[in-house]
């Protein structure tokens, strides 16, 4: 095998241990926002509240 082989069994390496990363901080965040569920369900709908309000005032005016 010469050096490209080994540049490609690198490159396949580096893309695993990315991807394994990229899902560990998925799992992560889903556990914490699992957690904070009711906490931002309620931020949601004040941020939601918000923008109706601006649509409807900025439409009606």
């Amino acid at each position: 095998m010469d050096w490209t082989g080994w540049v490609f069994i690198g490159l396949v390496v580096v893309a695993w241990v990315v991807t394994q990363w990229a899902f560990s901080l998925r799992r992560g965040s889903e556990k914490i926002r699992g957690r904070d569920r009711e906490a931002s369900d309620g931020m949601l709908e004040v941020e939601r509240g918000k923008a109706r309000g601006t649509f409807w005032t900025t439409f009606g005016g």
